[in-house]
């Protein structure tokens, strides 16, 4: 699936003769005439309509994509653009139906709107989404398929890997609670009929019983009567698709789950911050060892255990290394399929308990408390800090020797 994938079809079929024009309006298209010198317009050229004769002007108007609608904006053209008889201020915009009457100076049309997502296969929906303006193309995000159909399991694998993301398959309810927890996703797509478990019941585990209660969950049923699209609503499903599935629209609605997760992300709502430090080290004092100054604690997203290390100089995090004393290796923890680069990020001891955190020119980027660095970028480290390398997670806690006395910790030096 293309990127660059047009949201509507424009058909103008004109009064004065039985020429129908037609074209993708991808983001705004111009309408006008040429002249003998001029070179083809790209938008809709009106000049073989008798354009010059009728009045329009060489830059007369503009179609322009506004997400959920299209308009048509006056380019202060000599002799005016009407919609339904109603002349538009020159520069200014008009939303435009299927079927409207638009005047460019005196050549008459019909517009035909056709959107190109298609028929929708969306039963019900508890978020409101804008889908003309979501995201057609992933960018490897994880997304957990739940059907037990093997043949519909290719089908939609195949569809989204094309658009870009990363599937998870599963084919019954636990099997996709264990990969659930062993690499969150950012969707859930999940079959009613399931073996061994229905669906409901996981989409109730999810809302009830684990740390990610708002992933996102979309129904994908063969049931589509009033009672079963009810049940699932009340479950706690996000949306509820019915089979089969309109696949561009399916996408497009993906791809806005993922950007309102980002969204919250940046603005820190999505910021998964651990108890505080006090009760934060209450629990781990004995798990760590060796007193110093130097000390810092980092909780894993998804690992209970905590690693202390001591930062004489610096460390380095990242993957297939393997644990050394310069090199914290997060393989163990899932990293690859989250994103980390081998030398992803530094963290440097700077004196007195004092530590800063460093961006080594990752792929995937490196985030402090929702804030992504620049590349090669160094910032302080605070108590609490959030940081996440690419998709991966860790909270970062500072600890000095009288928190840690009696204890021993793993050195880089």
């Amino acid at each position: 699936m293309s990127g660059t994938e047009a949201n509507w079809t424009i058909e103008l079929r004109f009064e004065s003769s039985e020429v129908v024009l037609k074209l993708n309006l991808f983001d705004e298209l111009l309408v006008g005439r040429t002249e003998k010198h001029d070179s083809a317009m790209q938008g809709f050229d009106l000049a073989s309509l008798n354009g010059e004769e009728l009045g329009v002007s060489r830059r007369h108007a503009l179609l322009r994509d506004e997400g959920d609608y299209i308009s048509v904006t006056d380019l202060n053209s000599s002799n005016g653009t009407f919609v339904n008889g109603v002349r538009i201020p020159s520069n200014s915009s008009q939303r435009l139906n299927d079927g409207d009457r638009i005047h460019f100076g005196h050549l008459i049309s019909t517009i035909s709107i056709v959107d190109t997502i298609g028929r929708t296969s969306i039963r019900a929906s508890k978020v409101d989404f804008n889908l003309r303006n979501a995201p057609k193309i992933g960018h490897g995000q994880r997304i957990l398929l739940i059907e037990d159909d093997p043949r519909t399991t290719e089908l939609y694998q195949l569809s989204l890997k094309r658009a870009g993301y990363n599937i998870l398959p599963a084919r019954e309810v636990v099997a996709a609670i264990r990969l659930m927890n062993a690499q969150a996703p950012e969707v859930v797509l999940l079959d009613l009929l399931l073996p061994s478990l229905h669906g409901l019941e996981f989409t109730r585990y999810v809302r009830r019983d684990t740390k990610y209660p708002t992933l996102p969950i979309i129904i994908l049923s063969a049931l589509s009567d009033p009672a079963s699209v009810q049940q699932a609503m009340d479950a706690g499903a996000d949306v509820y698709v019915s089979k089969p599935p309109n696949f561009k629209e399916l996408i497009r609605l993906i791809g806005a789950f993922v950007q309102k997760h980002e969204a919250e992300r940046a603005s820190g709502q999505g910021t998964r911050k651990l108890e505080n430090p006090a009760q934060v080290l209450e629990n781990v004092r004995a798990k760590v060892t060796a007193p110093t100054a130097n000390t810092i604690v980092m909780f894993m997203e998804g690992d209970n255990d905590p690693l202390s290390v001591v930062v004489s100089s610096q460390i380095i995090l990242g993957r297939g290394g393997g644990m050394t004393n310069k090199v914290i290796d997060l393989d163990p923890y899932g990293a690859y399929d989250k994103g980390v680069s081998r030398m992803h990020a530094a963290i440097r001891h700077i004196g007195d308990g004092k530590f800063t955190l460093e961006d080594m020119g990752s792929s995937n980027g490196t985030y402090i408390n929702v804030r992504q660095l620049n590349k090669n970028e160094i910032v302080p480290l605070e108590h609490g800090d959030e940081v996440r390398l690419g998709e991966f997670r860790l909270i970062v806690y500072m600890l000095n020797s009288q928190e840690l006395r009696g204890t021993s910790t793993k050195t880089d030096s």
